[in-house]
């Protein structure tokens, strides 16, 4: 994985919704399905990852943007509880959404080649498992592993939401409750002061 992936699942949980809405604004018409093949969508969809997941395509394998939209704002959902849950433990914490997030993962094999002097990754599905849907978007795919990469290896001490921006971040500093955008370090020292005010007048007014 290239480092600017290494916690890709930070950035889009911190995605907004019309960051979200926008991944597919310009996908091109022609490797999208016909709304005629689109296969019915059972309600409520936020409920299910995987039913989602598989609505997503039409019978000719064709991706249905409208669907990948919907599916990766239920995605970023499961996502942050998965992060809200580490946050709040200190540890990891079996649940649905992670277990379907294994699940993904287990799909998919890795495979490497050199290509122009250089050693490439290749993402593969895993032939054992042809018959499912297998994680083709860019965003899920390193959504999952990084994700994955993180809860296995990482410091999970260092995942942080900022109290102010209400942002994932990786701390530099266990102790550290204060994401390092200028904005909220400058809220932070405000409130800071205010509070030393409130306590002691005296010696701070």
């Amino acid at each position: 994985m290239h480092l600017k992936d290494k916690f890709y699942f930070i950035e889009f949980a911190n995605h907004t919704a019309k960051h979200i809405e926008k991944m597919y604004e310009d996908f091109p018409e022609e490797i999208v399905d016909e709304p005629n093949n689109w296969p019915e969508l059972a309600k409520p969809v936020q409920a299910n990852l995987e039913s989602l997941l598989w609505v997503c395509r039409g019978p000719n394998m064709c991706l249905i943007p409208e669907r990948m939209i919907l599916f990766a704002k239920s995605f970023q959902k499961s996502l942050r509880i998965i992060l809200d849950k580490v946050i709040a433990d200190g540890k990891v914490i079996e649940s649905e959404e992670l277990n379907f997030i294994v699940n993904l993962q287990q799909r998919l094999i890795t495979k490497y080649e050199f290509a122009n002097g250089q050693l490439i990754e290749k993402t593969m599905p895993n032939p054992d498992d042809e018959h499912m849907i297998m994680i083709t978007p860019g965003w899920l795919k390193y959504s999952c592993r990084s994700l994955l990469d993180y809860l296995c290896e990482g410091n999970l001490k260092q995942l942080k939401r900022c109290p102010y921006c209400n942002k994932y971040f990786i701390a530099k500093d266990a102790k550290r409750k204060i994401c390092y955008e200028k904005k909220c370090l400058n809220n932070y020292h405000s409130s800071d002061m205010k509070k030393r005010r409130d306590t002691n007048p005296v010696k701070y007014c």
